[in-house]
This record gives C-alpha cells, structure tokens and sequence, in this order.
C-alpha cells in the first residue's frame, strides 16, 4: 500500500496523451508545463528553517545564506530559493527543485542526502532546525513508513 504520486497518473486528462514521465524525463506535467521547466518542476521540496529562540532572519542571514547555498549546491538540485521569512523572522522558507521527477528513485535520493548529509553540515552547531517538506518528500516518508510495516499487513492475511 503505497501512494501514488501524481506523474504516475496514466493518462494526462489536458492533452490525451499517456503520460511517459520515466521515459521522457516527465516531460509531460500534470499542470501542462512544457519541457523547458524540467522534469522536477511538479516536484518541489519545501524546506523549513526554525530559527532557535532570541534569533531572527536578520540576526542569522548569513547561517539562512548558507543553508541555501549548500542545498543549491547539491548535485541533484537544479533550483533552491531565496529563504523567506515570516513576519517575525523566526522562521523561513524556501522551494527546491529537483532535477529529476517526483517519482525518481534519484529523488527520493536527494531528499535523504540533503536530510542526513547537507542539511547537518550546513547548520552545524547552530541551532537552526530544518525540516525538508512538500508533496514529494512527505510521500517519500510515507511509503517509507508503510514498506517498513509491510510485513505486518502480510501476517493479517496469510
């Protein structure tokens, strides 16, 4: 029981055509995006960064700096905004995109890397706390939680 992920809709309902995301790179978007956005466009990860009690955006921009150009800088990541704070700068977002499409065994790749590798190095003994979020990585923690589960679901029915 796993969930599905939108370029795994077999049939893109705007054009009539079958969608061939592993094939063509997901060159076919649910939204009709044409090929120049890249196959990762559909997919973007959403990154949280806490900001640890007494620090703002402002007081910590250079640490918000650095998180954003390790992440940007990571193979795999073909975009990584700006960090956008909220009103009180204790909190701040940013979208990546991938290069590969949601669906990508390479995706789900780069969100663990930049969970357990990049995102660790880059905040160091900080404070910041950053979660990573968003459509593609929340289905990746799904799946991941229901796979590890699986064998329960097996017993029920043997």
């Amino acid at each position: 029981m796993l969930l599905p992920r939108i370029g795994h809709r077999p049939i893109d309902a705007r054009f009539g055509r079958v969608r061939d995301a592993q094939h063509r790179g997901g060159a076919i978007f649910a939204n009709g995006c044409p090929d120049g956005f890249g196959p990762g466009f559909n997919g973007p990860l959403v990154v949280a960064v806490e900001l640890p009690s007494g620090q703002t955006a402002q007081t910590d921009a250079p640490a918000l700096d650095s998180i954003v150009k390790a992440i940007g800088s990571t193979p795999g990541v073909a975009f990584a905004s700006p960090a956008f704070p909220n009103p009180d700068g204790t909190v701040a977002v940013l979208r990546v995109i991938p290069t590969t499409a949601p669906q990508a065994a390479e995706t789900d790749h780069l969100v663990q890397h930049l969970r357990h590798d990049v995102i660790p190095a880059a905040v160091g003994s900080t404070g910041i706390r950053v979660s990573i979020t968003g459509n593609t990585a929340a289905s990746e923690d799904v799946n991941a939680y229901m796979a590890d589960r699986h064998h329960y679901v097996q017993q029920l029915f043997a």
